[in-house]
């Protein structure tokens, strides 16, 4: 799991600008953390984005998919009983990709983080994965 913490009297919109521009490292979780993050940037007045994830602020940015992530209390956790429950903005957690744990038998959740891109035709996008999105099926049967 990789994480990036704010530094003290660091502006978080300064901060997200560098971590956006720079080469870094990014596990799959962390990468849609950083996804919500531009989006927040975007949609908020510059003023309540950096009061809200200041150091000293209520929600200190820190760039991770765990649940001391600065974007996670923005986030429900539900648990589905059907793909059809699914929206397209959703993340979902596959955990029955057997290849996807075998490759990272230590990771933080043992699933496949992907992002639903589209709700109708159950497509999913993740790294690894092509631009068009997988099946949960396709998904299944990628060597990833």
């Amino acid at each position: 799991m990789i994480a990036y913490q704010i530094k003290p009297k660091v502006k978080p919109s300064e901060a997200l600008d560098y971590l956006a521009d720079s080469l870094i490292f990014l596990d799959c979780g962390s990468s849609y953390s950083l996804a919500n993050s531009i989006a927040l940037k975007i949609l908020l007045p510059p003023e309540k984005f950096d009061h809200l994830f200041a150091s000293d602020g209520p929600y200190p940015f820190h760039l991770s998919f765990t649940p001391s992530g600065s974007v996670h209390c923005l986030l429900d956790e539900v648990s589905i009983t059907s793909e059809d429950h699914i929206q397209t903005g959703d993340l979902c957690f596959f955990t029955s990709t057997a290849r996807y744990l075998s490759k990272h038998p230590y990771g933080h959740n043992h699933s496949l983080n992907t992002l639903c891109i589209d709700a109708v035709a159950k497509r999913y996008l993740a790294f690894g994965l092509t631009p068009e999105g997988c099946s949960h099926e396709e998904i299944e049967k990628k060597p990833i």
